[in-house]
């Protein structure tokens, strides 16, 4: 049995470690993994299984042509012709905040085409039946898995604090990754504004990503602020813009008291299993299968549309915070969510396929 993970392997240190962490250890319990856009195109032969992740990673997230996908529609009917498996991860949906028609239809041809989905909840297998063509697929539930071999997880929150310069005395919510649009910025810091806790501490260290660069002038980045009421934060918050490598990584989740999930559109988040990993309470969005999750093990969970409900949340997060509800989380994980058995769960899948 051989797989092909399409997706590239050309910098390891991306901003998502999903797909390298997962081929190192299916690979660590004896599964032949490759993973590669060139392999995809130009020797797919070799593989029993093509496993796709995201679909637009297939054109390295680049916008795509209708010659494109024509292109890909070819390559999969090459690669059905010779009983090949396709396998699905449904990381998302549909695209976030996407108005590209091709890509759109980019989903739709990988879903309509998979022989097997893997699904991180029961919400994403639901809502896949009743909405997407294809009766002949099987269906697996496997969850996020936590990236414990990548991380760790032994700093203390003082230590933490040191280097990231946040005071000792706050309690303090990490909104994680990327903000999306001023949507996700306006429930932040509007729940945020309003919760009544004294000491409180909003440290959103991508708060700004995708607005900081060469090609926007500094007049944009104020605009937003004031749009966002960003003022009122400055003493008790830290809004900034860049990318955590791995390195860093572990300082951010061990600071925290709690961490914030900040979306308003969502189906899975990777932040959650990490969250668990480092012993943490999570709030988020009751959404597809983030909403699952979080009822599932007892965590908050709140309405985007909802500022009071954004604040209870939040207020009960401090609470389970303050009655060590993190160490749940961190013992579910360890025992459900490993790296070690969730690969092997993927790699059962594989040899029942073929």
């Amino acid at each position: 049995m051989k797989v092909l993970l399409v997706y590239s392997n050309k910098n390891q240190n991306i901003d998502n470690p999903y797909v390298f962490t997962l081929k190192k250890e299916l690979e660590n319990i004896g599964c032949k993994v490759d993973w590669g856009l060139d392999l995809f195109w130009n020797n797919f032969e070799e593989y029993n299984i093509i496993h796709f992740q995201w679909p637009e990673a297939i054109f390295e997230w680049q916008r795509i042509s209708e010659k494109e996908l024509s292109m890909l529609i070819n390559q999969i009917n090459l690669i059905k012709e010779r009983k090949i498996t396709i396998i699905y991860t449904r990381h998302n949906i549909k695209p976030h905040y996407c108005n590209n028609p091709f890509t759109i239809k980019l989903y739709e041809i990988i879903e309509e085409n998979c022989d097997v989905v893997f699904h991180m909840g029961y919400f994403s297998k639901k809502q896949f039946e009743e909405n997407v063509r294809n009766d002949k697929v099987l269906h697996y539930i496997i969850p996020h898995h936590t990236y414990d071999a990548l991380y760790e997880t032994n700093i203390s929150q003082i230590d933490s604090r040191k280097v990231l310069k946040i005071p000792q005395n706050k309690f303090v919510f990490l909104c994680f990754g990327s903000f999306r649009n001023n949507e996700e910025r306006k429930m932040v810091l509007d729940g945020f504004k309003k919760l009544k806790l004294p000491n409180k501490y909003l440290f959103a260290p991508r708060f700004y990503q995708f607005k900081l660069s060469v090609n926007h002038p500094r007049s944009l980045i104020k605009g937003i602020k004031e749009r966002c009421n960003v003022q009122h934060y400055t003493a008790n918050s830290r809004l900034k813009a860049g990318f955590i490598g791995n390195e860093a990584l572990p300082f951010y989740f061990s600071a925290a008291d709690i961490i914030f999930i900040q979306r308003c559109q969502i189906l899975n988040s990777g932040n959650i299993p990490l969250a668990f990993l480092f012993g943490k309470v999570v709030i988020g969005p009751d959404i597809g299968n983030v909403g699952e999750i979080l009822r599932n093990t007892g965590n908050p969970y709140f309405n985007p549309k909802n500022n009071s409900s954004v604040v209870s949340a939040m207020s009960e997060g401090i609470e389970k915070a303050k009655a060590h509800w993190g160490a749940q989380n961190k013992e579910y994980a360890t025992k459900n969510l490993n790296s070690h058995k969730i690969a092997i769960e993927i790699k059962s899948i594989y040899e029942s396929v073929l």
